[in-house]
């Protein structure tokens, strides 16, 4: 018989079930808002390339410092104006390599490196890294507002231009990690460092 409830009963409940399907879709997803976008992940391979990149960039400047600074190194051992400088020095430009110019002193910092902060006459605040034992000990007695000598390497067209290379105060003298003659250059380390991670980024990619 054709409309008994046997043959009639599969369409109700397949339509039930269509529309419950279509409910629950639709119910889970608030109207009026797209779907969220999935987040962009940065690709590793720009990483390692930036990476890469810097660590040149770090690299071959300061092989260029080391070069530099010996070339530089030689022009102050062979110039008097670069001898260590006293507080009855001359200031000012003296047509040698260096020049003398006095400067107050703000701070000094202690700890692995010493560092002494000065203003120059001109307004020029420097942040001074000392090294050797005599630089120390003339850290630790100046006071701020106390008046010193500063050494600065003039010549132009060197990693050294315009650094610091030695101080003194109405006691001695000292050297900065500048000075030729200070045996605390840490370019080649830089540089050697730089180097050193740009040859594993390069590997990895290459891998």
């Amino acid at each position: 018989m054709s409309n008994s409830p046997a043959n009639d009963s599969p369409e109700p409940i397949r339509d039930a079930l269509a529309r419950y399907s279509v409910h629950s879709r639709v119910s889970v997803r608030p109207t009026g808002h797209p779907p969220a976008r999935p987040k962009r992940r940065i690709d590793p391979r720009w990483v390692l390339l930036a990476v890469m990149f810097l660590s040149l960039v770090q690299g071959s400047y300061f092989l260029w410092a080391c070069r530099s600074a010996l070339s530089a190194a030689s022009i102050f051992r062979g110039d008097a104006s670069c001898s260590a400088p006293r507080m009855d020095s001359p200031r000012g430009a003296s047509g040698g390599a260096c020049r003398l110019e006095s400067a107050v002193v703000v701070s000094a910092h202690g700890g692995r490196t010493y560092w002494l902060t000065t203003i120059s006459s001109d307004g020029t605040r420097n942040h001074i890294p000392l090294a050797g034992t005599q630089s120390i000990a003339l850290s630790r007695r100046v006071q701020p507002t106390e008046r010193i000598v500063l050494q600065r390497f003039a010549a132009p067209g060197y990693y050294l231009t315009g650094k610091v290379t030695a101080i003194a105060d109405s006691v001695g003298s000292g050297m900065t990690r500048y000075h030729p003659d200070s045996r605390t250059h840490f370019e080649a380390t830089y540089a050697t460092v730089g180097m050193l991670m740009f040859a594993c980024t390069l590997a990895l990619c290459v891998l």
